[in-house]
């Protein structure tokens, strides 16, 4: 029985998903992350995302099987580079 709100008769957080199913928890450690999880791991939205790879500040996924991935040790590259431009307009590059 989902609790009640101590002002309203109304149920809290109706139609709505309790604030714990925003998080992920996911405690196995990957290497090769899928769009939505590379998105969610840089902390931007997946349009957002796509707009990064396609403009270079992101690195460009490879496909395992089908499958389209980004290797987690390339985003915190590019994300290192973003997060300090003055190193980045410095000359210093990571390949991505």
């Amino acid at each position: 029985m989902p609790r009640r709100s101590p002002h309203t008769a109304k149920p809290l957080y109706e139609g709505h998903p309790t604030p714990v199913s925003y998080a992920r928890f996911d405690a196995r450690p990957r290497r090769g992350l899928r769009r939505d999880d590379a998105a969610h791991y840089v902390g931007v939205s997946a349009s957002k995302f796509d707009t990064l790879v396609a403009d270079g500040r992101m690195p460009a996924p490879f496909p395992i099987d089908g499958c389209v991935m980004w290797d987690i040790r390339k985003l915190d590259a590019a994300f290192d580079l973003l997060s300090d431009p003055q190193e980045a307009a410095n000359g210093r590059e990571i390949e991505l």
